[in-house]
């Protein structure tokens, strides 16, 4: 997926979803189905189903920015995005950004296995849950190509997928524990190979400072650590949709 600034007048089509699953299946489905969506970008309708994998995908993103040594389970959301007024983040802007500011939790409330980690993330998805639910609802009920009634979501089957998407993630955690070479884990603990385009992670685009969960050197990588290092790249969760 792109995570570079788009041209817009580059490409007509679809200049953020240029390489969309979602879109190679409707081309191998309906040629003429993708044409209508992508050049005269005209809608079909949209059924009320839409509003539980928006909702899902919005907290897993959250949850997954969280950090388990700067964030409480039970706590409103403490590294939100700050946001540009073109709905961009604001990556130019590092002293806008909440992470470098948070103060650390105290040890004995990180996560030392997966167990714990698992019960914190599931805490999370909690306090994100209510909120990315009612905002899908409401996005969705603003759209002219709506049909059904929002009732008809299930809000119960949306939570199941969150908590599943939660899991899975779990398991890339462990595998990333179990896995870790030394030369990859000292580097992260330094602070030295953040990504040119991290994951959203309540930290600025640029940021050298070891993480506030990294260990002493040449010590057996922890739970937060891979948390932290097996973070996924996705869409900012605070930013305009495109």
């Amino acid at each position: 997926m792109p995570v570079s600034s788009a041209s817009p007048e580059a490409n007509i089509a679809n200049p953020y979803r240029r390489l969309s699953a979602s879109q190679m299946v409707t081309w191998k489905t309906c040629p003429r189905l993708w044409y209508y969506n992508n050049i005269p970008k005209l809608r079909g309708p949209l059924p009320p189903q839409i509003i539980r994998g928006n909702a899902a995908e919005s907290c897993i993103s959250r949850v997954l920015r969280d950090s388990p040594t700067l964030v409480p389970g039970e706590s409103e959301d403490l590294l939100e995005s700050p946001i540009l007024d073109d709905g961009n983040p604001a990556y130019e802007f590092g002293e806008l950004w909440p992470g470098p500011s948070l103060q650390t939790l105290d040890r004995s409330e990180w996560p030392t296995d997966r167990k714990a980690l698992e019960k914190w993330a599931l805490s999370r998805a909690d306090s994100h849950f209510q909120k990315c639910w009612d905002d899908a609802v409401r996005d969705w009920e603003s759209l002219t190509n709506r049909i059904g009634t929002s009732d008809s979501a299930d809000i119960s089957e949306c939570r199941e997928m969150v908590e599943n998407g939660i899991r899975m993630h779990l398991d890339q955690v462990e595998r990333c524990l179990n896995s870790l070479d030394s030369d990859t884990l000292e580097s992260w603990r330094w602070g030295s190979n953040r990504p040119e385009w991290p994951a959203p992670d309540g930290f600025p685009l640029l940021w050298s400072e070891p993480h506030p969960c990294a260990q002493e050197p040449n010590t057996e990588p922890s739970w937060t650590e891979a948390w932290e290092i097996a973070r996924p790249w996705f869409v900012d969760p605070d930013a305009d949709s495109f």
